[in-house]
């Protein structure tokens, strides 16, 4: 496979904790003796951390990583899928712990350092938004959580209006700060790393999840099947008096929809199927009814400029 970095295991050092009882012992003689003014000494114990680094390198593995490819975006959408990226490096997930991807990414503003690009709008299309591309990235990871199995909850989920082009339909997440998130959360007994790296050579955006569950040779393999598409209404007219008659626009364009269901199995070291095909859910792509302008005044109208 590709190799996009390395992970680096620092030997952990001591700590200090305060001993609450002692603190709280002092302050209640302190009080009860009537010195309000009493000086506390507090008492640092000493704390070893837990585990070491050796048990961690000898258990540390990759439990799954995913890819897709940016080749076709601008600077602008591609600096946001960088930026995502890198924001979503370095995660721990803790057993038990619930993970937000608006969360981690915060808000998506230009003053923040989010730079306008494609999003989708209404459900219906396009236009330039702070952050557009970072949905590129929640749905790369997605793949990554839905191929570790059960020991990743995804708690909230939802797709795009429109299928992106970058993953299966099905296996897209869509994000807004505002409304939709991913979130998922750790079922299994043991922490996860999540590492994530944008290649701006190559266009391509990787995730990771490590962890330290023990590896017996089987794997999750995740599919969509479309099983309906849907034809798009006729396109609705709008009559534009200050365009010339005989010009027109399809301002939205229509598209097709689609249900597709989700399945995940689990492969054996051989290569085998080594479960029963999982059905995940199914998801509805709503057809897109197209929206046709058309002129109604004198032919010596301008047309317009957009």
């Amino acid at each position: 496979g590709t190799v996009v970095g390395e992970i680096l295991f620092h030997t952990g050092s001591n700590g200090f904790c305060l001993n609450r009882e002692d603190m709280l012992k002092q302050i209640s003689e302190a009080f009860n003796s009537g010195n309000y003014n009493a000086s506390l000494s507090l008492l640092l114990e000493e704390v070893e951390p837990e585990g070491d680094v050796s048990t961690l390198i000898d258990s540390m593995r990759e439990l799954s990583r995913f890819s897709t490819e940016f080749a076709t975006s601008n600077e602008s959408r591609s600096r946001n899928v960088q930026k995502a990226a890198g924001l979503l490096n370095c995660v721990i997930l803790e057993p038990g712990e619930e993970l937000s991807y608006n969360e981690l990414l915060g808000p998506r503003t230009e003053e923040l350092g989010w730079l306008p690009a494609h999003g989708i709008s209404g459900g219906k299309e396009y236009i330039d938004t702070p952050g557009g591309g970072i949905c590129q990235v929640s749905s790369t990871l997605y793949n990554s959580l839905l191929l570790i199995g059960p020991d990743i909850r995804i708690v909230s989920r939802s797709h795009h209006s429109i299928p992106g082009s970058y993953v299966a339909m099905g296996l897209d997440a869509t994000v807004s700060y505002y409304g939709p998130d991913l979130v998922w959360s750790n079922a299994s007994e043991s922490p996860m790393f999540l590492f994530a790296y944008a290649d701006m050579r190559t266009k391509t955006v990787y995730t990771f999840v490590y962890g330290t569950q023990p590896d017996d040779g089987t794997h999750y393999k995740i599919w969509s099947d479309t099983i309906e598409k849907l034809d798009p209404p006729e396109p609705k007219r709008v009559a534009e008096p200050l365009w010339p008659t005989g010009y027109s626009k399809m301002v939205i364009s229509p598209r097709y929809g689609y249900v597709v269901e989700v399945y995940r199995q689990l492969i054996g070291a051989d290569g085998q199927p080594a479960g029963d095909v999982e059905k995940l859910y199914t998801d509805k792509y709503v057809a897109v009814q197209g929206e046709l302008h058309y002129g109604t005044g004198s032919s010596t109208l301008p047309v317009p400029n957009r």
